[in-house]
């Protein structure tokens, strides 16, 4: 993991290298292969985000570094640059900040919005890459940008996770238009409320996320996915606590998490590879927690609350 090196001088003192072998007939099978390898690596970072989100294209991603090294302006030969240019190349808007950067040149100011700060860039994001590392980013707060990443894509992304699991024909699922219209509402703890239905009273603490049945009226309930004739309806509150979104516990996976819950499965598993875990360290239902979730839809039509 890491970004590959950059920059002129290492490359060409490589290429010289591997030269003078060349012409002294001494293999360079190290610095051959060294250099291959950096070549492969350049796109590690962009793999990574397909395989964290998907598609690229309409998400916004944040990059925090520019420059081939921390502790220069030089933007020439720099691998971060060259990823904001593949990035906007399959449909991704980039929004970067670097310390040193004040204004972009003309090429690269058509393809990257640079951000007033670290914090700035990265709001909104459905991703953060770290492309150089200088020492000004390790001081960022990681709670503030949690707090700023892109909630509605892990949304949809948990739905898409869910409608997946049931062979995609047991549910749907759309952006509501407002809160009111919504079955289920999804929002990081730190904003201000957005339901305020009975039943709701948020507790002082939690571990990563919480999710809430809220009636919104006085009648028997079940829930959305397997609501039937003549039963209340219920409204669902996600409260995602921005805090628990490291690295090891992602956003996407908590509330691919709490949407589980929501769609009808109460409990947890003991499956740590699995989506249901208590503290999930992955973002897709395991077999285990599908085949949860297919019981009870099979048993749960008409169930009462």
């Amino acid at each position: 993991p890491g970004a590959a090196f950059a920059g002129g001088t290492l490359a060409r003192d490589l290429r010289f290298l591997t030269d003078v072998g060349s012409r002294t007939a001494r293999p360079t099978r190290l610095l051959s292969g060294a250099r291959e390898s950096n070549d492969l690596h350049q796109h590690w970072a962009e793999g990574r985000l397909r395989q964290e989100l998907g598609e690229l294209r309409g998400r916004r991603i944040a990059v925090w570094g520019l420059t081939y090294k921390p502790g220069t302006d030089t933007l020439r030969r720099s691998s971060a640059v060259e990823l904001c240019r593949r990035l906007r190349a399959h449909g991704a808007t980039v929004r970067a900040h670097d310390p040193s950067v004040g204004a972009l040149p003309g090429d690269l100011a058509a393809c990257i919005e640079l951000a007033p700060s670290a914090l700035d860039a990265v709001a909104g994001a459905a991703a953060l890459v770290v492309a150089t590392e200088w020492p000004e980013y390790k001081l960022v707060d990681p709670t503030a940008v949690g707090a700023d990443v892109d909630l509605v894509g892990a949304t949809s992304a948990g739905m898409a996770a869910w409608k997946a699991a049931l062979g995609g024909n047991q549910f749907a699922f759309r952006t509501a238009a407002t809160v009111a219209d919504a079955d289920v509402v999804v929002h990081v703890s730190a904003a201000p409320r957005l339901v305020g239905l009975a039943g709701c009273a948020e507790p002082p603490t939690f571990a990563g996320g919480v999710t809430f049945l809220c009636p919104a009226r006085d009648s028997a309930l079940t829930l959305p996915l397997v609501s039937g004739p003549g039963t209340g309806r219920v409204k669902l509150d996600i409260a995602i606590n921005p805090a628990a979104t490291n690295a090891t516990n992602t956003l996407r996976a908590l509330v691919t998490h709490e949407l589980g819950h929501a769609v009808g499965i109460g409990g947890h598993s003991t499956d740590a590879l699995g989506v249901m875990f208590a503290q999930p360290s992955v973002s897709l239902p395991s077999r285990r927690d599908i085949s949860t979730l297919r019981w009870i839809v099979r048993q749960a039509i008409g169930l009462r609350l």
